[in-house]
């Protein structure tokens, strides 16, 4: 499994964004985002990239979206 890396440069476009979304919005926080949750999960969730105003200002996957608007009995009910 590959570790995360709060400082991972690895893929130049996403780098160019992030790097020009810090310019335009210094409190954002504009790195990769860390994962979170239980590690021995039966439904994974994955994001494309991190939201504009979602992952990129708080650091948290899903932040302000249809994920985050569906609360944590629903997913259970899903992986059941």
């Amino acid at each position: 499994m590959t570790q995360y890396k709060e400082d991972c440069r690895e893929c130049p476009r996403l780098v160019t964004f992030l790097d020009q979304v810090k310019l335009e919005q210094p409190s954002y926080f504009c790195k990769p985002v860390p994962p979170f949750g239980d590690t021995s999960i039966r439904l994974l969730i994955v994001g494309l990239a991190p939201g504009m105003h979602g992952a990129n200002r708080t650091g948290r996957p899903f932040t302000f979206t249809l994920v985050f608007q569906i609360n944590e009995s629903q997913l259970q009910q899903m992986t059941t």
